[in-house]
């Protein structure tokens, strides 16, 4: 089993993600977890899949980063 407190490192790969998504599809079906019925992520806004680790390290930079970028976006009212 994948235990995400064993992690020092501020990152998860693509590896790392797929195994917990596997992890936790394995233990609805075989262990009686219980099902998660809300919504994961936002449909339609944006997506992409994510095949390969250099795609993983571009979203997630992205993700990391695209906040610091706020106060200069043409929406921000400080």
């Amino acid at each position: 089993m994948f235990n995400i407190s064993d992690r020092s490192e501020k990152y998860f790969t693509f590896d790392d993600v797929y195994t917990i998504t596997n992890e936790y599809i394995r233990g609805v079906k075989t262990l009686g977890w219980q099902r998660f019925y809300k919504k994961l992520w936002q449909r339609d806004y944006w997506e992409h899949i994510i095949r390969n680790e250099r795609s993983y390290q571009n979203i997630s930079n992205y993700i990391i980063n695209n906040p610091a970028k706020w106060k200069n976006d043409k929406f921000y009212k400080g």
